[in-house]
Formats: structure tokens, sequence, C-alpha cells
């Protein structure tokens, strides 16, 4: 996720594993014709062969709950990692794949139905004969589009076109709600571009390899291509990205929205952006009639727009035509594809084996047809009693929240009668909407991979302007499909979402014990609803517009207590000589501690004052917390892992388990003593909520 983004969104990882390594049951949660009397994982919810009982709990506690699991566990050569996500993923993926198969042979279904166009998109992706019969041929008309740019005029027309089609622009012109009014929208000017994830890959002189396998990777995509003097030109794409990356204000993990609002009239933007043409561009992005936009980062665009002006257009061709061939690479013949996958996989992930095409195409077509393969998933094998006793979570923890919020002792009065109405107001989406949109009316033709992907981002880009000069919809459904592993946060709706793949095991299962299930989706939906009044979602009211409703000594206190959970988080050493970035990974760390809080709140509320059952030997405060560490059962490449330190807001998975020992029931439950490697002095204990 980009920083330059106003909604935050939770990405788990999309990674898989071999149903041989862990044999879970089929999911039960979700699944309306099986209806087991026990829980999928062991005897209440959690698999306990998965442990390691010779680590001490206070030592290493995602050890001691996973350490068995992580041993036995060997990552396939063609994933960067395995997690419980990847796991779920895997099982929901078996049942997308007879989806996408009966459709794709069912030659009957009417053009334009759910099923032509599910069946038509899959076969088109697997038919690897057609793709290596058209070759490039699909792609020739934007090759001549971007040969064609003889003038700063016409690159700029050709810039603002790719806000809505394969490729890329340096300069992104998004319809977003506006923050001081978000029942209206408007044009938001970004700043991107760049091939790389972490802009340390373009300044840091210890990633001088890593720069020449990058530059070295695009002249082989050129070459493929038979575009001429392609090392010379893979030299000045990466130093034109590396322009664009130094032109950048540094990721600050104290996003501030007012900063971001910057409303700027179209007649000033030539005098203050100087370099592009702005009439052309904006017409081109299809937003040509507005009066004014809101310019993200006013320093950042300066620096770009100028780019514009003084690079060679040979050089902003060559840049264009790398990026159009990196975006099509999957609907090219085989050695886009390998080429692709040598440098983003496996050089930067350590993927030793590329996946299969088959598997590459289930998730293409997830990817492709969010609402229109959730629809037809839901009706075959979604229980919806499992979203309502999601949704009567979602209340439970707000209300365990807001008890906090009245006991907070740091909060002051009105920030905290603010806070309690923001939480009031607050929404969810849970699972999949009650009423299905669209995917679009693009039409999906058989035999046309290529042709197919960018008739989908040129509808996206049509649904996407369409909504410049509609009010928001607060009931509008984001493209988050039911088989997502992930939750989101956003506070421009105040709101929060939480995947459909989140209601199955581990984390949610209706047979398990109850401590489970708050460990698990419990405090997963807390830590969503934390969002909204983190260093981010607190910059936004109950209505979800920008307004600082917290007085000087609240803001204070709030960043006295992050700026220790960011030391604390940057003592884990994860790799050799590389450690956590707690500053980098606050925005996650914050939640992920809060929604603990919240959930083992409500586990206790749920208990109605009558001691937990001892199951296993275990107590529900033990098997609550081992509930939380099984969530976070993963094992990543070393490669992967160091990209992720880079990239990546969440905090490595191994140690999310660990931040247990913020809490006095932990130490408790599992005797913790002074000594113990995780073991923490009281008044070194964070409380934030």
């Amino acid at each position: 996720m980009k920083r330059s983004q106003i909604v935050f969104i939770v990405l788990m990882f999309s990674a898989f594993i071999l149903s041989s390594l862990i044999q879970f049951p089929k999911p039960v949660a979700l699944m309306a014709q099986e209806k087991p009397v026990k829980p999928a994982l062991g005897t209440w919810g959690f698999e306990a062969t998965g442990m390691d009982r010779s680590i001490k709990p206070g030592d290493d506690f995602f050890g001691y709950v996973n350490g068995n699991w992580v041993k036995q566990t060997q990552i396939p050569p063609d994933r960067p990692s395995v997690t419980m996500f990847s796991v779920l993923r895997d099982q929901v993926n078996a049942n997308a794949k007879v989806l996408m198969e009966e459709a794709a042979q069912n030659r009957q279904a009417s053009q334009g139905s759910k099923i032509q166009k599910i069946g038509d998109w899959y076969a088109s992706f697997l038919d690897e004969g057609q793709i290596e019969k058209l070759g490039l041929s699909p792609l020739k008309p934007e090759l001549e589009r971007i040969t064609a740019i003889k003038t700063r005029t016409d690159l700029a027309r050709v810039l603002g076109e790719n806000n809505g089609r394969l490729g890329v622009t340096p300069i992104g012109a998004a319809i977003e709600p506006n923050p001081k009014d978000s029942s209206k929208r408007f044009v938001q000017l970004s700043v991107g571009g760049y091939s790389l994830d972490s802009t340390d890959y373009y300044l840091d002189p210890k990633q001088t390899t890593l720069r020449q396998e990058h530059q070295a990777h695009i002249a082989r995509m050129l070459a493929l291509a038979g575009i001429a003097d392609s090392e010379t030109k893979a030299a000045e794409i990466q130093a034109l990205e590396t322009k664009i990356v130094r032109s950048l204000t540094p990721p600050d993990a104290n996003f501030d929205a007012e900063k971001s609002y910057n409303p700027t009239a179209i007649a000033e933007l030539p005098q203050k952006y100087p370099g592009l043409d702005w009439s052309v561009y904006l017409t081109a992005a299809g937003v040509g009639k507005v009066s004014q936009v809101n310019v993200y980062t006013p320093s950042d665009l300066a620096a770009v727009a100028k780019l514009i002006t003084t690079e060679p257009i040979a050089v902003w061709q060559a840049y264009l035509t790398y990026h159009l061939l990196k975006q099509s690479a999957d609907y090219l013949p085989r050695t886009f594809r390998e080429e692709y996958f040598a440098f983003y996989q496996k050089t930067l992930q350590g993927i030793t084996t590329i996946p299969p095409r088959s598997q590459a195409a289930i998730s293409n077509t997830q990817e492709a047809l969010p609402f229109t393969l959730s629809e037809i998933y839901v009706n075959r094998y979604v229980d919806p009693k499992t979203k309502a006793i999601a949704e009567a979570m979602v209340d439970e923890m707000l209300a365990a929240f807001d008890a906090r919020l009245i006991k907070l002792d740091w909060m002051t009065p009105q920030t905290r009668q603010a806070a309690r109405e923001k939480l009031a107001k607050t929404g969810r989406k849970i699972g999949y909407p009650d009423q299905w949109p669209s995917d679009g009316e693009f039409k999906v033709i058989r035999g046309e991979a290529l042709g197919n992907a960018q008739r989908l981002v040129q509808e996206k880009r049509t649904k996407h302007l369409a909504k410049l000069n509609q009010p928001v919809d607060r009931a509008e459904w984001y493209p988050y499909p039911t088989y997502l592993t992930d939750g989101t946060a956003n506070p421009l709706s105040n709101e929060i979402i939480v995947g459909g793949l989140m209601l199955l095991p581990p984390f949610f299962d209706a047979n398990a014990d109850a401590a489970a299930n708050y460990g698990g989706l419990g405090a997963v939906i807390a830590h969503e609803i934390t969002h909204l009044f983190d260093s981010m979602g607190r910059q936004f009211d109950g209505d979800g517009q920008t307004r600082d409703w917290w007085t000087p000594e609240d803001d204070a206190q709030f960043k006295v207590r992050t700026a220790k959970l960011a030391a604390q988080v940057s003592t884990y050493e994860v790799l050799p000589g590389q450690f956590v970035d707690g500053q980098l990974t606050l925005i996650e760390t914050i939640p992920d501690l809060g929604g603990i809080a919240i959930a083992y709140d409500a586990y206790q509320n749920s208990l109605k004052g009558k001691p937990a059952p001892i199951i296993d030997g275990l107590t529900g405060d033990q098997r609550f917390f081992l509930a939380w560490a099984q969530n976070w059962r993963s094992k990543f490449r070393d490669e992967y892992t160091a990209q992720l330190l880079k990239t990546d807001f969440h905090p490595p998975q191994k140690i999310r388990p660990d931040f247990v020992n913020n809490f006095e029931a932990w130490y408790k439950a599992f005797d913790v003593k002074p000594g113990d490697k995780l073991y923490l002095p009281e008044e070194e204990r964070i409380v934030i909520w």
C-alpha cells in the first residue's frame, strides 16, 4: 500500500500452501452443506500439534505456539511464504476453481451473463497456445500510441490517457471523497509510477546489486519486445525512476490529513506546477471540465511535473513502453511472464519456481471479476448464518471499546466524548453485500486474454469517472470479494470491512470454544475498529470528514505512548542485523495492541461473570492468547522477509504474537517471570486503548 492512499487497507498476503503440508479440514463456517458437531481444529478450535512446548512462552510466544508447525512446514518452491491466510486461500481457491471450470465448459451461456464472463475470462487466460499465437499483436496499438509521441503536448495526452489504460503514469488523477465534505468527491492529483516498492531500493548504497539486477531485467523485457538499444534504454528508465523517487516527500508514519488537503484551481496549475500541459492532461484523463483539483503532496507534484519538460521524450517513451510490458506480462507470451517472475518474484521474494498457469488463472479471474464470481460463490458455498454471527461480534467489540474509552486515563473528557460519538457511528461491511454491485458491462471475448484485460481497465476508469459529480454512497461495497482474506478500515466512511475468509477457521468456527473465536476473529475485528482512531483514523470524525477533534493534551499523550510502542517494536531482530522499523509499522502495531485488549475484554464480558471452563487443561485466558498467536502461524523466505521489512506497514507475522507481553493477563496465564526474554516491567508495558 502506498502512503499516499487516504483510505488505509489492511492487506494480507495472498500466498498459498500445498494441501499435503497441513491437514486442515474443509471450511465449515461458510460451507452451508456441512454441519460438523466439533471444531475444525483440535478439540476447541486450536491445532495443538503445532506447538513447541520445549520453548518457554515467556521467551518466545510465537515459537511456543507455532514452533513445531514451522519446523514441519516447507515453503513450496512457487510461493514466498506459508501463512494461515494462504491455507484458507487454497481451500477457497479449490471451490472457486470448480465454479470457473464449470463456467468455462458452459458454451451455451448468453453473452454478457455472469457465467459467460467468468468462463471466457478464465478460459482465455489459460489458453497459452492462443496467447503465443497472438504474440505482441494485441499491444501494437498501445505501442504505436507511445511511439507517436513527438511533443510535450503528446506526452501530456498519453500520461492523462494512461489513467484508464494498462501501463503507468507518474501523475495520477483519481476521484476521491472530499475529506472536508465526505458526501462529495473531488479529483485528486498524486505522484507515483516507479517499479520497485521501496524508495530504499533506488537510494540505499547497500542496494547497488539489486539496482543492477533491476536494470538488467528492464533491458531483457525491452529486448523481448524487439526494442533496439535495450540496455541503454534500461539505464535511462532506471535513472528516470530514481529522479521520481528522489522528488518524493520522505515517508512519514504520522499521516497528516491537513497536509494532504490542498485544493487548487485548474487555472493555477500551470503557474504552481509548470512542466506539464495541464489542460491536455486533464482532458485526456477524463476530468477536463472540473474547476478545481486537490494536490495530495504539492512538492512532489512540482518536482515530477518539471521532469516532464527536463527529461527527453525518448526516455519517457522507453519508460512508458517498459511499464506497458510489465503490466501486460501475464497476458503476453510465456517469455515475458517468465522474465517478470525472474525479477519480481525470484530475485525480490526468493521464489524458485514459477507458479503453474492454472494457479495463476484462478487468482487472475478472481481479481478481474470480484463481484461476479463472489455472488455465485456465496450462493453455492456460504452459510448466511455466519455473517449474522460475525456482525453480532462487531457489536460486542464496539461495546468493549466504548467501555475502555470511558475508563481511559490519558484522554480528556472532551476528546473522550467525541471519540464515543464517532464509535457510535461506526459502520460495518461483513463478508459480502446484501445487494451485489456489477463488475461492469465490458465485453469478455474468449481467446482475447489481453484484450479482456484492456477492456476491464477502461471499464473501471469509466465507472470511476462517473462518480465525480455524484454524492458519496455510504452503502457502496468496495471491490473486496467474499473470498478475500483481509480487513479494512475506511476513515472517510467511518466503517470497517471484513473479508469473507476471515469467517473461517482458524479465525472463526461456530463449533469452537468462545476463547478461540474472540482471540481469532474478535481480535481482527477490534483491530480494524481501532484503525478509525489511530494516527490516521483519528484525523476524521464520525461522518468521515477531516476535523481535529483532539485537544493538544490528548495529542501529546497519544504521541508519547505510540513513540514507546515504536521503540519497543524496533527491538525485534527478524533477520541477522535486520530489525523491524517501529515507525514504519506503527500504523499496524497500534491496532494490534488495541485489538488484543478489546477482544480480551469482550471475551470476559461474554462469560457474564462465570469462570471459563477448563479445556484440555487450559484456562480461558490461555486459550484466548493461544488463539491470537495461532492467527499468525507463518513461514517466510528470507528474501521476502527482507523485502517486507522495507515496504510493508505490517510487522512481521512472527513477532505479532509477542505483543501480548504488554498484557498482565498474559503474564498470569503463562506464569511469565522476570528473567524471561519477553518479560517487561509493569512501567514498560504499553496501553494505548
